[in-house]
């Protein structure tokens, strides 16, 4: 593929250059975080991310404009599942939903998949998916009158932040919640909910949404990592030198911790939407995982739409040698 050649610059997908991560600066917050006497990085937190995450956020949008605390803001596990929350308030199966004529392809499936009928524009829709400050793919930003026609329809909008700050000149846009603040608050009011969808997103660096890192603690290198298609949903190392995961697509498999070779894998036909637990009885060494639906699962095939597990829910236990 052209893409594939050295000094190619892809514009296929929204993917940064993968000398641009910074490896060794998410690797020493990644130490101190396990380094924090109470573990609080390892504990369950309240369903809508942490406080001090959520006013993070909040802060960068007063920044551009909008009125908004970290109790407006809700973090999500990844921007997928913030647009499929946003279409379960939004609309029901069978109602219209406007688009840009040039969107998101992935919104556009999870739209699709939760009945949509999709139409180019705003007249006549029950909700409206809107990317202002910087479209996908075509890159530019809204026109001020549309913004301002949009704002004043009194549709619910879904606006789709993601791009608002690569720009290569001028100030980073207001976003339409800066534009409409009070009928956002009215909307709340009289017609259930209003949902306006943001995040800050690490994008990944290649279109394999499962890959696994092996990331030492002590240099901050990758040791080892394995890329896949399928998103993983679930990882647990135990004591005996194994990693166990499960993917989206239904598959199950055991890594070698040092090396990260697959040493054993099998298909349980549905998304391995449960964590592994690894137990002890009798002397012998077990291993159990689940499978079933799940919002995250959802969330994450919705990434993959090639992808087509079954959804049986059921619980696997396998005996180690």
């Amino acid at each position: 593929m052209t893409a594939a050649r050295p000094g190619a610059i892809s514009l296929g997908g929204g993917l940064p250059s993968d000398e641009l991560f910074p490896r060794a600066a998410l690797a020493r917050a990644f130490v101190r975080a396990m380094r924090e006497p109470r573990a609080s990085a390892l504990q369950y937190a309240w369903p809508e991310g942490r406080e001090q995450l959520r006013e993070w956020i909040a802060a960068r949008l007063r920044a551009r404009g909008a009125n908004l605390s970290a109790d407006d803001v809700i973090v999500t596990s990844g921007a997928q599942q913030a647009l499929a929350i946003a279409a379960q308030l939004c609309f029901r199966r069978g109602e219209p939903v406007g688009v840009d004529s040039e969107t998101y392809p992935a919104a556009l499936d999870l739209f699709a998949t939760r009945g949509a009928q999709l139409r180019c524009g705003w007249d006549g829709v029950r909700c409206f998916y809107a990317m202002p400050a910087i479209g996908n793919p075509h890159g530019h930003p809204m026109a001020d009158e549309d913004r301002r026609a949009l704002v004043a329809s009194r549709i619910h909008i879904v606006e789709d932040d993601a791009y608002a700050e690569l720009r290569f000149d001028g100030a980073v846009g207001r976003p339409l919640v800066a534009d409409d603040r009070d009928c956002w608050r009215d909307r709340l009011l009289q017609r259930g909910v209003n949902v306006r969808t943001y995040w800050e997103q690490l994008p990944p660096g290649v279109d394999k949404v499962g890959t696994v890192y092996a990331i030492s603690v002590e240099t901050g290198q990758t040791v080892w990592k394995y890329e896949q298609r399928a998103g993983t949903l679930s990882l647990v190392a135990t004591g005996g030198g194994l990693v166990f995961g499960g993917d989206d697509n239904g598959r199950f498999r055991a890594f070698d911790d040092k090396t990260g070779k697959v040493l054993w894998e099998t298909n349980l036909g549905a998304p391995v939407s449960g964590f592994p637990i690894s137990f002890a009885v009798g002397g012998k060494q077990f291993v159990a995982v689940s499978t079933g639906t799940s919002l995250v699962a959802s969330s994450a095939l919705s990434l993959t739409p090639e992808l087509k597990p079954g959804n049986v829910a059921a619980i696997f236990v396998f005996a180690l040698p």
